[in-house]
């Protein structure tokens, strides 16, 4: 008997749907499929949800390494590419420096598609399903890489990419089914480009002060640190107090469909993935890239930051930037010291963070939160420059706020203990556990933090998808949206419950002194062999709970006596111990930040 084909949905676009027959069997490449769609008309279908595969931990521990090999084979690659089409000379490091945040979190997103239909091509051969025409790329072109991110989210820009991935892997059966998707753009861009910073109306004496261009400053923008503080190293250093600004290349670029005509090399050592990559590469790279490579560099020889720094450093710019990218590459050229700065929790506790790992590779320094132990002078042991200068205040007396830590619906990212959407819905049941065993009287005192903080189409979308999610056989507690500021709703706490392992927050609380619990479920291949010794030290001191009862008894016994425990002796000796290594504080931290950043230039 013939099995009957699966009709594949990969996306969220009820456009994509089968018209509605009731004997008619859909596949569901993910739970991202389920995002935007209502449940009633979901449910007229008979479907299954494809397993995602790197929810399981050992595939994703051994993706990591071949994917971090690929990316650099396409870096290299790349690199001949751009020098090729722009006429440079230019060393790949110089690339590096500019593409790299958009390259690392594609080269992670599209092997994250391409797995997931070769896993459908094992199991079932070939499927029916809608695809979208592959010549017609329209508005599917990021910019860079904000636009790239905007996108990769989108369930038109992801119906594209499993289009190409079906039509190239001859996974459909009926091959004439098409369909026509309407592309909204996420990112604002003006007409024109205005050599303006960013916030210049809230920050006019600071741009004034920009306006004083420099020559041979240590140059330092965006660092962790307040404007305040930013600025008083910044005289330390070079002896004025001037503040450096972000300036915006704000115009939209037409595609030229000439100058993308170019191919990437072939070589007969290429797998599938890497054959694929190549083709679809040109096609998608960011204009600002491309297009507007020549338009870009003459902006930025009109900004007025240093001519000729002795030093570069930022701990953010270098992620969503792409002037200051363009600026400090042509100034790698000149062999000027570029060091980037710790910036969130995902770098170092988890036992892989792919494209953490590519961004110091691409720093000549890098200054960690803490004592990290590892191969090599490029880490400087630093600290927590985000949290170490600040005070933040909690309420003895106050809630339980159970902070989220929701993953994106596509993955752009290759960490070690992240959880993907499936693994995210399963938590919220592990964290409903938890809960429906507190106390009646502390349950009301409790409260969940969801965690989108995007703005946007595409992510207010999600937000409301995050909450829909708590909803869903309803615990009785309050959920706080996060657009009410971290500041006053940590004031408002006597407890923060931590949910993701590469949480930021987690962090910035210890180095704070708040009390805190990481609620996950751990596993020891989460992390590097050398830290079990000091997980278990946390686990067996309270600070990290993998079980709800254990979490809701102690919680039970020691709610009105949060703060007892977290001030003890013992507690404190077991925070210091993982704060020194992964957040540590500073009692100098000004005098600090200025003596390492001057060693670096001597």
């Amino acid at each position: 008997m013939m099995v009957k084909k699966k009709f594949l949905i990969t996306t969220s676009i009820k456009e994509t749907f089968p018209k509605y027959k009731k004997k008619e069997s859909i596949l569901l490449a993910g739970e991202w499929c389920k995002a935007d769609i209502n449940k009633k008309y979901l449910k007229k279908y008979k479907f299954e949800t494809l397993p995602y595969h790197w929810d399981s931990e050992t595939k994703k521990a051994k993706d990591s390494i071949y994917l971090k090999k690929i990316y650099y084979k396409f870096e290299r690659d790349l690199s001949i590419y751009f020098n090729k089409v722009h006429r440079t000379k230019f060393p790949q490091r110089y690339w590096s420096i500019i593409i790299s945040p958009w390259l690392s979190s594609f080269i992670i997103y599209f092997y994250d598609k391409y797995s997931i239909i070769k896993k459908i091509k094992n199991k079932y051969k070939t499927v029916n399903a809608k695809t979208s025409d592959l010549n017609n790329l329209g508005k599917l072109i990021p910019q860079n890489w904000l636009d790239a991110q905007f996108k990769f989210q989108s369930h038109q820009f992801n119906h594209y990419i499993f289009s190409f991935l079906i039509k190239k892997l001859s996974i459909n059966e009926n091959k004439n089914i098409g369909i026509k998707i309407n592309i909204r753009s996420n990112q604002p861009f003006q007409k024109n480009i205005k050599n303006v910073p960013k916030y210049s109306l809230k920050k006019l004496f600071l741009f004034i002060l920009d306006c004083f261009k420099s020559k041979n400053d240590s140059f330092l923008i965006n660092s962790n640190l307040s404007s305040i503080n930013e600025m008083l190293v910044n005289f330390l250093l070079n002896y004025n107090f001037k503040k450096n600004q972000s300036y915006e290349f704000n115009k939209q670029l037409k595609v030229d469909k000439n100058l993308r005509n170019s191919r990437l090399v072939s070589s007969k050592r290429d797998d599938e993935f890497i054959k694929l990559t190549k083709d679809i590469l040109p096609k998608i790279i960011p204009t600002y890239y491309l297009e507007g490579y020549k338009i870009i560099n003459n902006f930025c020889s009109n900004l007025p930051w240093s001519s000729n720094p002795k030093l570069i450093f930022t701990s953010r710019n270098h992620i969503t930037d792409e002037v200051f990218n363009y600026w400090s590459a042509s100034h790698s050229l000149k062999k000027v010291p570029i060091v980037y700065g710790q910036h969130g929790g995902s770098f170092f506790i988890s036992k892989y963070t792919l494209e953490r790992e590519i961004e110091i590779n691409r720093a000549d320094k890098f200054l960690a939160w803490g004592k990290v132990s590892t191969k090599g002078k490029k880490i400087l042991n630093f600290y927590n420059d985000k949290s170490s200068l600040k005070t933040q205040s909690y309420d003895p007396h106050g809630k339980i706020n159970i902070i989220q830590g929701t993953p994106r619906k596509y993955q752009t990212t290759c960490i070690s203990g992240q959880l993907s959407l499936s693994q995210f819905k399963k938590n919220i049941i592990f964290q409903k556990h938890f809960i429906s065993r507190l106390k009646k009287i502390y349950l009301k005192n409790t409260q969940i933090r969801l965690y989108y903080p995007h703005a946007g189409i595409v992510f207010s979308k999600y937000q409301n998808f995050e909450k829909k999610l708590w909803l869903e056989k309803r615990v009785a507690v309050k959920i706080e949206r996060s657009n009410v500021p971290i500041e006053k709703s940590i004031n408002e706490s006597r407890l923060l419950i931590h949910t993701a392992l590469e949480s930021t927050l987690f962090l910035e609380a210890l180095n704070l002194n708040i009390p805190s619990i990481l609620f996950v479920d751990f596993n020891n291949k989460f992390i590097s062999k050398k830290d079990i010794n000091l997980f278990k030290s946390l686990k067996n001191q309270g600070l990290i709970y993998d079980n709800p009862n254990d979490l809701a008894e102690f919680i039970n016994l020691n709610y009105k006596n949060i703060d007892n425990w977290w001030k003890s002796s013992s507690t404190q000796k077991t925070l210091r111990r993982f704060c020194d290594l992964y957040s540590s504080r500073n009692s100098k931290p000004i005098k600090t930040f200025k003596e390492t950043l001057k060693k670096i230039v001597q």
